[in-house]
């Protein structure tokens, strides 16, 4: 970690807490960048995670599809309005948006329709990937990716 001193060594987590090199304990409020709202050290979490793993570890979404994902999909469609029963699960926000341009661009070539350029309408902490970072409406990112969307959305 270099010579700075300023940053805490985090060790393990309890509940809502965090804990550091030191002992002292901290609210962790985003939550792990916001993928621990269910909190730290939770046996149940664990227990089920692992059952799932001795069961199925991994099932690609791109050309499988487990009991899981489809009794979960179910669920959440008999929750969403009107028709929108379609579901597509992906690993994130960034990957949900990569996910949604290349399904713009899929759509676009079966239909024979010209790709046309797509505008970002927000800011988002959700764009990690080429693509989808390239739609990020702060100049840092977009010009540094820019080149990429080009490529994918017009090229591919």
């Amino acid at each position: 970690m270099g010579e700075d001193k300023s940053s805490s060594v985090i060790v393990r987590g309890e509940g809502a807490y965090i804990y550091d090199a030191e002992g002292n304990r901290l609210l962790d409020g985003p939550a792990g960048m916001w993928c621990m709202q269910t909190g730290y050290g939770r046996q149940e979490i664990a227990d089920a995670v692992a059952a799932q793993i001795m069961e199925l570890g991994y099932s690609s979404a791109f050309s499988l599809i487990n009991d899981k994902e489809v009794e979960l999909a179910q669920r959440i469609a008999t929750k969403t309005p009107g028709d929108l029963n379609r579901i597509f699960f992906t690993t994130g926000g960034s990957t949900a948006v990569d996910s949604a341009l290349r399904l713009c661009q899929l759509a676009s070539n079966i239909k024979g329709t010209p790709a046309r350029p797509l505008w970002p309408v927000g800011i988002s902490w959700s764009r990690k990937t080429s693509s989808s970072m390239s739609m990020k409406q702060r100049p840092i990112f977009s010009s540094s990716c820019a080149h990429c969307m080009i490529f994918r959305w017009w090229a591919m």
